[in-house]
């Protein structure tokens, strides 16, 4: 029943923006299998499989056909989004995966805004926390996450400007989130402030699921003051991203010279010792004093106006643990056919451990993307 409701309440959200405000409509599809562009697994996945003994016996492969359909409206009163999921999943048997994720935001005045959704993607996230090689914001770096929202912008002329929300998300509402602590109905409320100045530096701060054991919270600085380059750094409480860590520290570099087509882009997380916290608040320890890290590597580079070449690895790791280290290691492309035609990319993934290779995968995905100006 609770999948209903969310699905139903996005739908109604999105629908009534559309009808009531529209004046850009952006349409994307993109079809095939590449687990960062469908947020499923890669279309080709072979996985390295070993008998009981740990005597190697070869590769299986369960691939992975996925389709995302996104529509995003907007217009000066309205912001919205609406995205479908669907996986087949080949696992001896087919298996077939569903999802709808949206939100829909209001803006009755110029600076101020009402919303709610069951994910509001990354749309509304700090710009000092963005990980540039990994492309991606630490949860706890999202002003707005998911749930029934208040957002507003407070302009300060040539001194920048100032961003807040404040968002109550009820756990029958919100996105599926692991660490969420209680297991009765509850309400989580969450909320963040950035100030941002000229696009030069921006300072904020993220405090989520407040009063209760899942409690967390991020503080980012990000600053652009060279052409092209990029730095961010955070501090993170209760981390639970690539890793858990009741303290984390995050930061992201990267430079781009659009001119020479190139870009390199780098991130580095590590929590501050071996300690976690469990979802009832509690303490918890890795054994052997551990550390947790985290580490990604990204270089774009254009060779023509049509192909972009693109590179990529990460690994994490415990200190201390040789035997902890999982890494991935990408290489590949896009081809952009034409304007209405969309993109090809694909490429081959490389999966790691201190055994040796553990995988490869052969992600392939088609995205076409047609905007109604």
């Amino acid at each position: 029943m609770n999948f209903m409701k969310k699905r139903f309440v996005s739908f109604a959200l999105f629908f009534c923006s559309v009808f009531l405000f529209a004046q850009k409509i952006s349409v994307t599809n993109i079809l095939g299998g590449d687990k960062r562009e469908t947020g499923s697994g890669d279309i080709f996945n072979f996985v390295k499989v070993s008998d009981k003994n740990g005597n190697y016996i070869g590769y299986c492969t369960n691939p992975v056909i996925s389709d995302r359909f996104q529509v995003d409206v907007k217009s000066e009163k309205i912001d919205s989004r609406i995205r479908s999921d669907m996986n087949l999943i080949w696992n001896k048997d087919f298996f077939l995966d569903f999802s709808i994720r949206g939100y829909g935001m209001c803006f009755p005045g110029e600076f101020i805004g009402f919303g709610a959704g069951n994910s509001f993607f990354q749309k509304y996230s700090l710009k000092g926390a963005w990980l540039g090689a990994s492309d991606d914001s630490p949860k706890t770096g999202r002003l707005l996450k998911s749930g029934a929202s208040i957002y507003g912008i407070l302009p300060l002329g040539n001194a920048g400007e100032i961003r807040g929300a404040f968002s109550v998300d009820p756990e029958n509402w919100g996105e599926n989130d692991s660490e969420k602590a209680v297991e009765e109905k509850s309400v989580f409320y969450n909320a963040g402030l950035e100030y941002e100045y000229s696009g030069i530096f921006s300072l904020g701060f993220v405090f989520q699921n407040i009063k209760t054991p899942a409690f967390r919270y991020g503080i980012y600085a990000g600053t652009k003051v060279f052409e092209g380059f990029f730095f961010n750094l955070g501090f993170i409480h209760n981390y639970r991203d690539y890793f858990k860590s009741r303290n984390a520290f995050m930061t992201s570099a990267g430079y781009e010279n659009k001119d020479s087509n190139f870009g390199i882009f780098a991130d580095f997380i590590s929590g501050f010792d071996n300690s976690y916290l469990k979802k009832s608040g509690a303490v918890e320890h890795y054994e052997d004093s551990v550390i947790p890290l985290y580490s990604a590597l990204r270089i774009n580079y254009k060779l023509l106006d049509n192909l972009t070449l693109e590179t990529n690895g990460n690994i994490c790791l415990f200190i201390h643990d040789s035997s902890s280290m999982e890494n991935e290691i990408y290489v590949g492309g896009k081809y952009k056919i034409s304007k209405s035609a969309g993109t090809l990319k694909g490429g081959v993934r490389l999966s790691f451990s201190n055994l040796g290779l553990t995988g490869f995968s052969f992600p392939v995905v088609w995205k076409v993307k047609v905007s109604d100006k």
